[in-house]
């Protein structure tokens, strides 16, 4: 007979007991209801299973009750190498997946290089199968030590109730997965765009060329001339839509190293980072190529807020300067108008950032400030500044 404390009960299945000299399982059939903390004598028959003692056909009587005992947190190296059957314990790891079963739930969690299922009943899951994979988590169970075909030890955690599934730290958002899927998503944009300018570049040298012949003959062709310089202006503006998108590709180069430096990344994930590297580069290399086409068009001048100019692109910048780096605006206290092409302003701003963060190799503080002074002819300008 084994007088211990209830660690967890399944009812009509399996009591898991501690005292001073350890922990075992009891296998019964009785229905009396129990809960952790409970004090009961256990008498049966002692049996191996998976090398482990335990008690089969097994009787029990509650004598006492005691506070619900808690779990240390353990290594799931150590439970591992065949250590610690039935005892109550803490491990944790990154969630990465749940298999719904038709009695229990399996929650599948790598720990290191330990992967390991910690089961719960479905009926007492509650909100725990709701945790989105690639959380990192804590659980609580009995340890029930197992063995595959090759009787190499193996183990499995036996949960109580969904509450003891708790999450230390939620997925982060950008997963490799999801950044390859949106540089797919930006290389196939960046491909028709791409092509759909050199369809229409081509398209307007051979119409202005035609129009141009006949003007030559013909001076009642001169309305057919102007509108292919329209679509030529249509040309013009593809090429400051490459511009704009030859800058977001930069952003998708920064994380992509940013995500590479990180010391937890395997090898399949650095190399997928590669790739989304290499073929953001080539995405980036093309659109450069049409810059010049598109640097053809007239500025649009229009009113610009140096402010506002400021804070987007210290947005735009602030993630992908680096670790050693960090990035701060500076905006005026009043709004500071000027009259300028923004999209140039912008483009000026970046190569100002790139260039100082080359210079700073050990690192600092990148500061953007917006401001105005006074000129020698008492004229109000504004002032845009990278230090």
């Amino acid at each position: 007979m084994i007088t211990g404390t209830v660690t967890r009960y399944r009812l009509e299945r399996s009591i898991a007991l501690t005292d001073q000299s350890g922990s075992i399982f009891a296998y019964v059939d009785d229905a009396i209801p129990l809960v952790p903390g409970d004090v009961v004598e256990v008498q049966g028959f002692a049996e191996t299973i998976s090398g482990e003692p335990c008690l089969n056909n097994a009787t029990y009587r509650k004598i006492g009750a005691g506070p619900a005992p808690t779990a240390n947190l353990i290594r799931a190296e150590d439970l591992a190498a065949g250590r610690r059957d039935a005892e109550l314990v803490s491990v944790e790891g990154t969630l990465e997946r749940i298999d719904i079963g038709r009695f229990e739930d399996g929650f599948v969690v790598r720990s290191g290089q330990i992967t390991f299922t910690s089961w719960v009943l479905r009926d007492l899951a509650a909100q725990a199968i709701s945790i989105p994979t690639g959380s990192t988590v804590r659980l609580t169970g009995v340890v029930s030590l197992t063995s595959d075909d090759s009787k190499r030890a193996m183990f499995e955690l036996l949960m109580r109730t969904g509450a003891d599934a708790v999450v230390l730290k939620g997925p982060p958002w950008w997963t490799a997965e999801r950044l390859a899927n949106a540089a797919a998503l930006l290389g196939g944009a960046a491909m028709l765009l791409i092509l759909y300018l050199i369809a229409l570049h081509r398209q307007v040298r051979r119409q202005t060329a035609v129009i141009r012949e006949q003007l030559q003959r013909e001076a009642a062709l001169q309305e057919q001339f102007r509108q292919a310089q329209k679509m030529e202006a249509v040309g013009r503006l593809a090429g400051g839509i490459a511009h704009n998108f030859n800058n977001l590709m930069t952003v998708v180069i920064g994380h992509s190293d940013v995500l590479s430096m990180r010391e937890q990344i395997d090898a399949d994930q650095l190399a997928s980072l590669n790739e989304i590297r290499g073929a953001a580069d080539r995405a980036s290399k093309l659109t450069r190529q049409l810059l010049a086409f598109g640097r053809q068009q007239t500025l649009a001048i229009s009113p610009v807020d140096l402010n506002v100019v400021v804070r987007d692109v210290v947005a735009l910048i602030g993630g992908v300067m680096g670790d050693h780096l960090t990035v701060q605006a500076e905006p005026a206290p009043e709004p500071v108008i000027i009259s300028t092409d923004r999209s140039q302003l912008e483009q000026a701003l970046l190569n100002l950032a790139v260039n100082a963060r080359d210079a700073m190799q050990k690192g600092g503080i990148l500061r953007v400030t917006a401001g105005r002074r006074q000129t020698t002819e008492g004229t109000a300008v504004g002032v845009l500044a990278v230090s």
